[in-house]
């Protein structure tokens, strides 16, 4: 199951698209598709894909530019100053119509260096929870679809399952988003039901997190995956492998928040969907 929310902040924003492309004399749109993380993570390839496909639906003609900031494996301000350094180069000289971003990292660039880098266009974005949204205050003209994770849900429809469960073990990686979806996680767990015992696992390596779960009674125990990408020293891990040996060492059931669990053990849950955000 998915759940998206359109947010409109800027209902002009489709007249001023139009007038980009009437003053420029010509057919074709030029569109930045500007992706927070890398090509090759499932997450981000589905946005991209989302993205691209309703654009083939289109009669108009795009020239479309896809970048990838690859935030989860290089968050540092080198990293930022060597992104920003590349597109100014490339995109600078030329007018753009509309900057997509995928996610947070892409959005706060954009919004940023807008006005420098790409002739202060329109910014849409996807993959941006309500969090990421507050910090863009006083910005205009940009809209967006908001990501809402629904842990309440996936916990509720465990418990149904197995009315015995006492146990979370609440698996998430320390990075920011990593961080803000773990105390979602757990404050929605203990408004279901105070007596929940959530164990997060975002101090333990991705070994000892298989080694500890392979020996959880599944009776009275869920796991819940969210965001995990990184280990516990900072190490990029293959989500989806990690979720397939974990289902095969553990007998608990796994359920997930986002789709691109599905397919690697996963049992269920109410997830949100990168292709159609």
């Amino acid at each position: 199951m998915k759940k998206c929310l359109l947010f409109l902040v800027s209902v002009w924003i489709l007249f001023s698209f139009n007038q980009r492309v009437e003053a420029s004399g010509v057919d074709n749109k030029n569109i930045l598709i500007l992706n927070s993380y890398n090509s090759g993570f499932q997450w981000t390839d589905d946005q991209t894909d989302g993205i691209l496909s309703s654009m083939s639906d289109r009669s108009a003609d795009y020239n479309i530019s896809v970048e990838y900031m690859d935030w989860k494996r290089f968050p540092t301000q080198e990293n930022l100053n060597n992104i920003y350094d590349n597109l100014k180069d490339k995109y600078a000289s030329q007018e753009m119509d509309v900057v997509i971003c995928t996610d947070d990292a892409a959005y706060f660039f954009a919004l940023q260096n807008r006005s420098t880098i790409f002739s202060d266009a329109p910014v849409v974005f996807c993959g941006v929870n309500e969090t990421g949204l507050s910090q863009a205050s006083g910005e205009k003209n940009f809209t967006g679809v908001l990501e809402q994770i629904e842990p309440e849900e996936t916990i509720k429809a465990a418990l149904k399952i197995n009315p015995s469960i006492e146990n979370i073990y609440l698996i998430y990686d320390n990075t920011e988003s990593g961080i803000s979806t773990g105390e979602l996680c757990i404050e929605v767990a203990k408004t279901i039901d105070p007596s929940l015992n959530v164990i997060s696992l975002n101090q333990k390596s991705s070994s000892d997190i298989i080694t500890l779960l392979s020996n959880v009674d599944q009776n009275n125990s869920m796991i819940l995956v969210t965001t995990y990408f990184t280990d516990v020293d900072g190490t990029s891990i293959n989500h989806q492998s990690f979720c397939e040996k974990l289902s095969s060492t553990t007998s608990v059931p796994i359920y997930h928040l986002y789709d691109f669990g599905l397919g690697y053990g996963i049992l269920g849950g109410y997830m949100a969907s990168g292709k159609d955000m």
